[in-house]
């Protein structure tokens, strides 16, 4: 499940009648934000291809109800297109036949019907975290608390056509212009008319006209006006390195050796923090960062008031007096190039006792600035720990002590975020690759807002 599915601030939903582009828009935008993507409309044209295989009675409320209960829809997204499922056999193009389409209505307007697939939708969001979801009424039903809610339209004329060209490039030559046009205006009718979730825009959600706009530049308009707005709370005191409080239970010379640090940094860097507020008071708490620089294991627990255990390398552990001086700073050794059971007992033992541990899952540091694609363990870590999970990004490390410099360099610029922790409970309900796959994605996703706000270009990530 995702963290703080209670505010949905990583949702984005897309509405609007038939052919204003918003299907394109969200599965495009979802990649450029490199979020899941959810083609609702997809789900009801399952249900009623379901029905049709059946000959089920359309108007039958009740047995097409039995019958959503019981449909098994699956999504995948390969090689840049969402294939649809209807159990273990793809119907991605047939669920786009016109007659499919013309009786889809009877889905749609099932009160019972929309009811079990809103709470589907609701689930996958749960489960993938971030998402772009788009339909009818996302924003006004299924995700009334989303944080960025937007309504697309068109003219009749300019949807009809741009859904008459879909089909020409999809091989069907059966059908025409004044046809698609005709079911489409029946069709908006029905929508805007039908008593469960009328298709309308959310009081809160921005229209936008794609009539004169291309695919590319809708895209553009609705990403910028996403990440020109933070989904995490910054703190109104200054953010440069400071605690907002002390911990009774944090030791006298870790609370002396983190203040000086912080002294240190705040001559040779500005360094600016955002969401520490995400980071729970109490309790058993993992950090997943990314990896930039020699940096990291100092600025991170820096910038927060809990102390924070640490792995370090081995081999610093050799010479007795820094030895002794990172193990006082609560640093444990970690072999390197292998799993090591015995750090990894040592980590979960820390977070049953209620600490907070740092770690950093890409093995090993960036060699360009990007995060590459995080190794799965951490995940078994958090379960077995019962510990709050929270995806942690610094940028500007890497510039300041970027791999073929023997010492860093001063005056930069670095910028640290702590993202919305999951929760054990939720971490658990997870399957099992899931909390990897979230963690990885919001890692790049934190990393690029951490850039806009450094007037930074993004990074681009494609796998």
């Amino acid at each position: 499940m995702s963290p703080n599915m209670d505010t949905n601030n990583n949702i984005v939903t897309i509405d609007g009648p038939a052919g204003s582009g918003k299907s394109t828009v969200a599965e495009l935008l979802a990649q450029k934000l490199n979020w899941a993507y959810l083609d609702t409309g997809a789900m009801y044209r399952t249900v009623t291809l379901a029905a049709m295989r059946c000959e089920l009675d359309m108007n039958d409320l009740e047995a097409l109800e039995e019958l959503t209960r019981n449909c098994d829809i699956g999504f995948t997204y390969e090689k840049g297109n969402n294939r649809v499922y209807l159990g273990n056999k793809e119907v991605t193009d047939e669920i786009r036949d016109p007659n499919v389409t013309a009786h889809a209505k009877h889905a749609a307007s099932n009160p019972a019907v929309r009811a079990l697939l809103v709470e589907q939708q609701q689930k996958i969001a749960q489960e993938v975290g971030s998402l772009v979801t788009e339909g009818r009424d996302q924003g006004t039903v299924a995700f009334p608390n989303a944080k960025f809610k937007f309504y697309l339209e068109a003219s009749p004329e300019t949807r009809a056509q741009r859904r008459f060209q879909q089909l020409q490039q999809q091989g069907r030559k059966d059908v025409t212009y004044p046809q698609i046009l005709a079911d489409q205006q029946k069709r908006d009718l029905s929508d805007a008319q039908r008593q469960v979730g009328p298709m309308k825009p959310a009081p809160d959600a921005q229209i936008v006209d794609t009539s004169d706009l291309n695919i590319e530049q809708v895209v553009d308009k609705l990403h910028q006006i996403i990440t020109a707005e933070t989904a995490f709370t910054e703190l109104p005191q200054d953010t440069r390195i400071t605690a907002p409080r002390f911990y009774e239970n944090v030791r006298n010379w870790y609370r002396f050796t983190r203040s000086t640090v912080r002294n240190i940094f705040r001559l040779i860097y500005t360094v600016k923090v955002y969401g520490r507020d995400n980071i729970p008071e109490t309790g058993p708490v993992l950090l997943v960062c990314n990896h930039q620089s020699f940096l990291d294991p100092m600025l991170i627990p820096a910038s927060i008031a809990r102390e924070v255990n640490f792995m370090a390398r081995d081999t610093l552990f050799k010479n007795p007096i820094f030895g002794r001086l990172i193990s006082s700073l609560s640093a444990f050794p970690v072999a390197r190039g292998q799993a090591d059971v015995t750090a990894i007992k040592q980590i979960i033992e820390k977070l049953k006792q209620d600490k907070v541990v740092l770690l950093f899952p890409e093995g090993t540091r960036t060699t360009d600035g990007r995060i590459t694609k995080v190794k799965s363990g951490f995940d078994l870590i958090a379960r077995r720990g019962k510990a709050f999970a929270v995806p942690v990004v610094i940028e500007g490390a890497f510039e300041a002590w970027p791999r073929n410099r023997k010492l860093p360099g001063t005056g930069h610029h670095i910028s640290i975020m702590f993202g919305k922790p999951v929760s054990p409970q939720q971490a658990k309900d997870m399957p099992r690759d899931q909390l990897v796959h979230w963690i990885n994605n919001e890692l790049r996703r934190m990393q690029n807002q951490l850039r806009q706000k450094m007037n930074r270009p993004p990074f681009s990530y494609k796998d």
